[in-house]
């Protein structure tokens, strides 16, 4: 069941304009789209967290010009492929850093912004702390509490955390008059994590209003 968004399905889960996700499209920052491509194939797990990437870190002020030269030098001059989706990266305010192998096994901390320049360990903060990797890769994305998104799972949805009940439905459910208690009992899963669910949802439809 691989995971498979239209623009507006990344918009609305990032609570972003779709035409700020497709102007950041646009601009190369899609692993499954060349810069500038204005073909609309569906965007894949990698491409959402890329995006999330770039959102987080538009938030903490960094420049987009600034966020596509470090995405541009670890995917070009590194050659990884998702360098956003694969890497873990964290930032200064100002730099966006990553580690990469050095000698022996030892990891060194560079500059992606800076061409791979070292960096000083210093106070930093990693960009996403929501998300989980396996092998390298990101796989599960938990952006609200009791609440993951999953490549591997329910098309890559919103679902109940460790299920494949999707947020979506108990939402629906709540808003034909079902009470959340009785949800819960009927799904298993704890009251809160119903409720949790709904609130999500929720935002996702005061972000688009």
């Amino acid at each position: 069941m691989a995971a498979f968004y239209t623009v507006a399905d990344c918009a609305r889960l990032l609570h972003r304009p779709k035409e700020t996700v497709r102007e950041w499209t646009l601009k190369g920052l899609s692993p499954s789209r060349q810069c500038g491509e204005r073909t609309s194939p569906p965007y894949a797990f990698a491409d959402l967290i890329t995006l999330h990437v770039v959102a987080e870190l538009r938030a903490r002020g960094i420049p987009l010009q600034r966020i596509r030269r470090a995405e541009e030098w670890l995917r070009k001059d590194l050659g990884i492929p998702s360098p956003f989706a694969t890497q873990r990266l964290y930032t200064t305010g100002k730099d966006i850093l990553t580690r990469l192998a050095g000698e022996g096994a030892q990891e060194v901390l560079v500059a992606a912004t800076r061409q791979g320049q070292e960096a000083i360990e210093q106070a930093f903060e990693a960009v996403l702390q929501s998300v989980d990797y396996d092998a390298g890769t990101a796989v599960i994305w938990r952006p609200w509490v009791d609440v993951e998104v999953s490549g591997r799972r329910q098309f890559g949805a919103p679902c109940v955390v460790g299920t494949g009940i999707q947020t979506s439905i108990l939402y629906k459910l709540v808003q034909a008059g079902d009470d959340p208690a009785y949800l819960a009992h009927v799904y298993s899963l704890p009251v809160a994590a119903v409720t949790n669910a709904v609130s999500w949802e929720e935002s996702l439809v005061a972000a688009a209003a």
